[in-house]
């Protein structure tokens, strides 16, 4: 991979440090496309992140023989309270440039961190910024290291994410703030990006977006992010039991499992159904929601049960998953673990996009509330096969999804750098 037999040094900096088993799903990319790049004997990889104290007692990276630089949020209360006054241009100044995206106290200790081994004679090869947090940073690495490569691991297009808040927003000052975050994030990730050799976004449909947004067809490399592979499960449905699956405490989350509860649950509040939201964190509203449904319907409730361990058992049990949702951009891992299980999804443009099934076959498009509403009565009374819904979805997943395939992809991407 590297003719003259001296490893290539890989310096990755993000926003979130990666360990097995990390909880979130862009933990999960993030871990695994390090630990491919450590396999690989022609690199020498260490890495910048930043964790939490919680994160200390799991990390692995020693372990796998992965230099790192870890900075832990934290510490005393005179450690928060400088943090806070260097964030005050950043994380709480309205008018910031990114969105309040890059508390000044991260940019600061990853430039600190890069002048400190610039000056001990250690010059990366390549940069992989994992994150648009850290792609932001792009332009100072450059102005470092002008001979190094920069690869930009883009999770999601942040300025999309803040797009579908702006129109989301409900209020008039909301609406003001996402449109302006929306706009100064947009011209910021871009520029960005200019600074970078290879863009990696993690879906294609982000790829789209990006070249139709000035960046060139010729840098951009989609990877398929890291998902859970549940398609050993064996399917064995409970009647009537729907599913909504994600981590609770975030907006795009709970937001779309409430308005399910608000718009399409008391259409079926005769049918018998179970609407079953799994996932760690549930705030209060979205539990007084549920339980305020469980008063008033006739012989269909809603069970929200918070964090459970695995999945596995849901996947097998639920009928089919719902994600109707209302928030969000880049892929949506859930969507493509619910298929590999060979669950039938019913779902929105938001959720379907960046996986290119199709619309009757793979899954079920739903855009309003009335479109939930038939789609779930067509399966109740069998009007869909779901079995063939079904297979579909698993064999989709199987033929479009393949990250041993993506990985050596990647890996032959840096080596040519």
């Amino acid at each position: 991979m590297n003719q003259n037999n001296k490893k290539k040094s890989i310096m990755v900096i993000s926003f979130c440090v990666p360990y097995d088993n990390v909880g979130h799903a862009g933990g999960k990319t993030h871990n695994f496309y390090l630990k491919k790049m450590n396999e690989v004997s022609g690199f020498k990889v260490n890495l910048i992140s930043f964790g939490v104290e919680a994160d200390r007692e799991k990390l692995d990276l020693k372990q796998y023989g992965i230099g790192s630089r870890v900075f832990f949020i934290g510490g005393n209360k005179l450690e928060k309270i400088k943090r806070g006054i260097g964030n005050l241009t950043t994380k709480y100044n309205p008018f910031d440039k990114r969105g309040n995206m890059l508390p000044k106290y991260y940019e600061n200790c990853v430039i600190s961190e890069l002048k400190r081994i610039k000056s001990e004679g250690h010059i990366p090869d390549i940069f992989v910024l994992e994150w648009t947090q850290m792609v932001f940073l792009a332009g100072r690495i450059k102005s470092l290291f002008p001979k190094a490569k920069i690869v930009a691991s883009e999770h999601d297009v942040s300025y999309l994410g803040f797009l579908r808040k702006y129109e989301y927003a409900e209020s008039d000052s909301e609406r003001k703030k996402f449109f302006r975050f929306y706009k100064n994030i947009k011209r910021e990730e871009l520029d960005a990006l200019k600074y970078c050799d290879i863009v990696c976004p993690h879906n294609k449909k982000d790829e789209k977006l990006l070249m139709e947004d000035g960046i060139p067809s010729g840098k951009i490399h989609p990877i398929v992010p890291y998902f859970d592979d549940y398609s050993g499960i064996i399917r064995r449905p409970v009647q009537n039991r729907i599913m909504f699956y994600g981590a609770m405490a975030r907006p795009e989350n709970y937001l779309s499992a409430m308005w399910f509860i608000e718009h399409v649950m008391p259409a079926l509040k005769k049918d018998g159904v179970e609407f079953v939201i799994v996932g760690s964190n549930p705030p209060e509203l979205l539990k007084l929601a549920a339980e305020k449904y469980n008063g008033n319907a006739e012989n269909s409730k809603i069970t929200v049960t918070g964090f459970v361990p695995e999945v596995d058992d849901y996947f097998a049990t639920s009928m089919f998953l719902v994600a109707p949702l209302v928030l969000g951009a880049g892929i949506k891992v859930k969507i493509i673990e619910a298929m590999s299980a060979g669950m039938p999804v019913l779902t929105n443009d938001i959720g379907i996009e960046g996986i290119d099934a199709e619309d009757g076959r793979d899954y079920i498009r739903c855009t309003a509330p009335g479109d939930y509403i038939n789609a779930i009565h067509k399966i109740l009374e069998g009007r869909i096969d779901v079995q063939v819904l079904s297979e579909n979805a698993g064999k989709f997943i199987k033929d479009n999804f393949n990250l041993e395939e993506s990985a050596e992809k990647y890996m032959n991407l840096l080596g040519e750098l």
